[in-house]
Parts: C-alpha cells; structure tokens; sequence
C-alpha cells in the first residue's frame, strides 16, 4: 500500500497527509480531478488537482472503492491509513535510496512540469 501512496504522491504533487486523508467521494475519476477540501490543505483553501494517467492507474489499482471512504487503507487494521514513516524508510533504505524523503515525490513532480514546459506559475497553481 505503501508504494501505491508514494505513486500517487508523485503522480499528483500533493503532501503526504492530502492524500492519506483522500476520500472517494472526492474522485471524479471521469473527470480526472480531485478535490482537495480545505480542511486537508496547508493553505486551508481547498483545490483540485488534475489527475494523470499514472494517477489513474494507481486508483484503479485499489480496491477500496465501493467499501471504505478513504483511498488508502491499512491492510491489516482495515482502517485509515494514517502513518507510512516507517515503511518508507525500509522501502528507501531496500532501494538504496536513503536521502529520498517523501516530500521529495512532489518536488520530483514540480520538476516532471517544468521538464514537460509548464510555466512556474502553471506548476504553482497546481501544487
């Protein structure tokens, strides 16, 4: 589960408790955006966030939708998935990846946009 929320991280921009809070409901997978509410942003304004194709894939690849409101779900506790710290740090070190940290996947993205020719303020109202 872990993998898939930093693939979703990286897909998407977002901060890692944007997304452990991401409910359903909030999906317009049709659409392909999703709407952040204020309540789980840092700037306290909600947002949509344009969802791509590898975005898309990743929540295909769940199968919490229909049964639980949030995206990520712990496997064990069949609950919210609300802490991934330690699991990324065994994820990171297994891949020699130690200085990776999570807030780096949005970073990464930011740059993926201004690679791809996005303007810094297009990369700014997205993230």
């Amino acid at each position: 589960m872990v993998c898939n929320v930093a693939l979703f991280l990286l897909s998407t921009g977002s901060r890692l408790n944007e997304a452990l809070s991401a409910t359903w409901k909030n999906i317009d997978c049709d659409n392909r955006v999703w709407l952040i509410p204020a309540v789980n942003s840092k700037s306290k304004k909600s947002r949509n966030v344009p969802l791509n194709d590898a975005a898309l894939a990743v929540l295909k690849s769940l199968d919490t939708e229909g049964s639980y409101e949030h995206l990520f779900i712990n496997p064990r506790t069949r609950k919210r998935l609300k802490f991934i710290h330690k699991t990324w740090s065994r994820l990171r070190n297994d891949a020699n990846l130690k200085s990776l940290k999570i807030h780096g996947l949005r970073h990464s993205f930011a740059g993926f946009l201004i690679n791809g020719g996005r303007t810094l303020f297009e990369v700014q109202n997205i993230l």
